[in-house]
């Protein structure tokens, strides 16, 4: 690693206290100066100081007190390191600032998939794995390869609060309406990962997965519900989707751009009427199971008033008619019961010419 910051020490020294949790005199293997001349890991503020040779490193382990708290930074190998100098050290080694061989330990695998290891985001994600799992809470891997379907499941059951890990877009779509809290965790706490979860879903599900990350991202700037927010959006595209497929409607036709755009999507550039249609299709899939589902009629009430209020802002006025066709509006769904009602009365009273086809 070319480059240390203090929050990257406090995680690294964290981990290789695991290797030798009695230890008090560690060293790592670093090339540059320390970012920091104190750490705090664990409760115990830790001396950071800097040996670039080994005469500097036998006098900083031969001067701390027994009670000293010592991290020491120096370019020095194992392989140069006198028994002497070895024999002061915890762990008797001089330990290597490898991400990698931290999550390895925590999983207790003897090697991890290349590709998961040397992908493009690889530093982000081992960061984040050390950063939100437990040992206590992590399985060991089967046959001690650590891969990427492992490693991600993991992260999403302790990282991201996911009981049973997505894996379909509507899944990824109920747990950020559900979880806003590990919504916000993965934007802030966890950000470094947001590329390496955009193409793996985007490996995973295609554009659309990709997009709906966008998608939650920019819900952020305009709710504290992003999750909720975002699947709004798709509801309110499938329903002006479905007044244009019906009407032709113009009116429906520029709801969807408003949707498709930047402000609504994300990026850089509008998106696709295919991918959409796609997050569209996915966002009515993932709130069908909560129309039976009594705990969820809060959420399901929210989601309605949304969709209107997007409609309304949206083509106000003259786009009113388009709560019609959301499948998941409340203003719609009482003008269809009342379209209904009327339809009955008209049948009932015999007067079968004033049927609408």
């Amino acid at each position: 690693m070319s480059t240390l910051d203090a929050s990257d020490l406090e995680l690294h020294l964290r981990h290789v206290r695991r290797r030798a949790p009695d230890g008090r005199a560690f060293a790592i293997h670093f090339e540059g100066r320390p970012p920091v001349s104190e750490v705090t890991v664990d409760g115990e503020p830790w001396r950071v100081e800097h040996a670039p040779s080994e005469l500097a490193l036998r006098t900083l382990l031969t001067e701390r007190d027994d009670d000293d708290w010592l991290v020491i930074l120096t370019p020095m190998h194992n392989q140069s390191m006198p028994e002497d100098v070895e024999a002061r050290l915890a762990g008797h080694e001089i330990y290597q600032i490898d991400p990698w061989a931290s999550v390895a330990t925590l999983f207790e695998a003897s090697s991890i998939d290349p590709d998961l290891r040397w992908g493009e985001h690889a530093r982000d994600v081992a960061r984040v794995l050390l950063e939100s799992l437990d040992a206590e809470r992590v399985d060991p891997v089967a046959g001690g390869v650590l891969d990427a379907d492992t490693a991600w499941r993991t992260f999403q059951r302790h990282g991201l609060d996911q009981r049973e890990p997505a894996v379909e877009l509507a899944d990824w779509m109920r747990w950020a309406v559900e979880s806003p809290s590990a919504v916000r965790r993965l934007f802030e706490t966890h950000d470094g990962l947001v590329p390496a979860l955009k193409e793996r879903l985007h490996d995973a599900l295609g554009p659309a997965g990709e997009a709906w990350v966008e998608v939650l991202r920019a819900a952020r700037d305009r709710s504290d519900r992003p999750g909720l927010e975002a699947m709004a959006v798709g509801l309110a595209y499938r329903g002006a989707g479905r007044a244009e497929e019906r009407e032709d409607d113009r009116t429906a036709t520029r709801a969807q751009a408003q949707l498709e755009s930047p402000r609504y999507t994300g990026g850089e550039r509008a998106l696709s009427g295919e991918t959409m249609r796609v997050l569209a299709k996915e966002s009515e899939r993932a709130c069908r199971p909560w129309l039976s589902e009594r705990d969820a009629d809060g959420d399901i009430v929210a989601l309605q008033e949304r969709v209107d209020e997007l409609f309304e802002r949206l083509v106000p006025e003259e786009g009113s008619h388009l709560v019609e066709y959301s499948p998941f509006s409340r203003e719609g769904w009482t003008r269809r019961l009342d379209h209904l009602a009327d339809a009955l009365r008209t049948l009932l009273s015999g007067e079968t010419d004033a049927l609408d086809d």
